[in-house]
């Protein structure tokens, strides 16, 4: 079965939405400064914090830990770096520098005290034109 579910989203980046990270030091020089001191609580104008990302995903949270069978969640960096810090009990204040790698696939299996991790990596050179990743020698994709 697959799900959309809206508080997937990534984080709303408000008026610093497409903009560079020099695009935003030159327009926002005070808030630059203030989210180089906190970046987990600090708004951008119009935006969401990681912290207003992490109260919304509490109801999805519970949702999971509910569930008795495998979840493939793709989500943006935002929201996987705050589900990844609750499933291994990070602290809020490294959530923002959680390294979220684009070429791989993180599986995480809960045991009786706390979660295990294990990595795949996607050779980026093996995925097609339309998106589907070849298998090695088969004409199958998946």
């Amino acid at each position: 079965m697959v799900r959309q579910q809206s508080v997937l989203t990534e984080i709303n980046p408000g008026e610093c939405d497409g903009l560079t990270p020099d695009q935003i030091k030159a327009k926002f020089p005070e808030e630059y400064k203030r989210v180089q001191m906190d970046p987990y609580r600090h708004r951008y104008p119009r935006a969401e914090s990681y912290h207003d990302l992490a109260i919304r995903l509490e109801a999805c949270i519970l949702e999971l830990e509910r569930e008795k069978n495998d979840v493939l969640i793709i989500a943006h960096e935002t929201v996987l770096r705050c589900l990844y810090a609750y499933l291994f009990d990070r602290p809020e204040s490294e959530i923002p520098g959680i390294a979220i790698p684009r070429n791989y696939l993180i599986e995480i299996v809960p045991s009786a005290y706390g979660c295990k991790e294990a990595r795949l990596e996607i050779d980026l050179d093996e995925v097609e034109d339309n998106g589907a990743l070849r298998v090695d020698g088969d004409d199958g994709f998946i």
